[in-house]
């Protein structure tokens, strides 16, 4: 039913005690800039690929569901107005960091930490113009790709399995 709301421009469920999935019709919400679902325990299933078709999104706040499970969705990256994702606190999350999210060329904030998710960190990724990238505390391996942003002030990478040198 709130995926109905077409003249919605901010969504904020956060902190609530609404239990399911995240419904797929949110990503017909067309001029939505603003979503937070974070905080919410009884939350279940994955971040639904829908989202991805948010093209006015700004802001995107799902973090602390511990219920939450699956894959980041790839089509997050066709997401070119985004600022801030923070998808942080979600041990059910697993798989790899898409390298599309590369793809966010507005992207500031990248907050994925505390999460189930392994491999490589993308060297598409570490190629945006980031000022934050919170990617500690999950099973990230191999070598640290070249941040070569001057615009990067905080950089956690602490609690992973990389190797190589520094």
């Amino acid at each position: 039913q709130l995926g109905q709301l077409n003249k919605l421009i901010q969504l904020e469920l956060d902190s609530t005690q609404l239990s399911g999935k995240i419904p797929s019709e949110f990503g017909l919400l067309n001029i939505l800039t603003y979503l937070d679902l974070s905080d919410m325990s009884d939350i279940t299933g994955s971040i639904p690929t829908e989202l991805g078709q948010l093209q006015s999104l700004t802001d995107m706040y799902i973090y602390e569901n511990p219920s939450l499970t699956g894959t980041l969705p790839t089509q997050l990256g066709r997401l070119n107005q985004l600022t801030h994702l923070w998808l942080y606190g979600q041990a059910g999350i697993s798989g790899t960091i898409p390298s599309e999210f590369g793809l966010l060329s507005a992207l500031e904030e990248l907050y994925l930490y505390d999460t189930g998710i392994a491999g490589q960190i993308p060297a598409e990724v570490a190629s945006l113009t980031l000022s934050h990238a919170w990617l500690h505390g999950n099973s990230l391996s191999g070598a640290v790709p070249a941040f070569d942003n001057s615009l990067l002030s905080e950089l956690y990478l602490h609690d992973n399995l990389l190797t190589g040198t520094i």
